[in-house]
């Protein structure tokens, strides 16, 4: 019972914050376009770990490489900040 609960509101949250996104895409041509971008990405089951030979090595070692969840859950974040840093320097110049 408990987890349909939270399913329902994990539902709900999802429901208003898209409500919330289509409302700011649609005040916003910019905004819309990078969104859109990034909605399009297809992600496969695997990743490249782009780091130094040693550090793969210590992270393979101590079982702490990422899963792919978390890499893709990163580079949305990622995606996210730098559509944000994107729409804030074009209010700017506007300004």
């Amino acid at each position: 019972v408990n987890t349909a609960i939270q399913e329902w509101g994990d539902k709900r949250q999802f429901g208003i914050l898209r409500k919330r996104q289509l409302k700011l895409d649609e005040n916003n041509p910019m905004r819309a376009a990078l969104n859109s971008y990034t909605n399009n990405l297809v992600f496969s089951d695997s990743y490249q770990l782009n780091a130094q030979a040693e550090e793969k090595k210590n992270m393979v070692r101590n079982n702490a490489l990422p899963n792919v969840n978390a890499v893709v859950v990163s580079d949305l974040d990622l995606r996210d900040l730098i559509r944000n840093q994107i729409l804030q320097n074009v209010d700017d110049a506007r300004a």
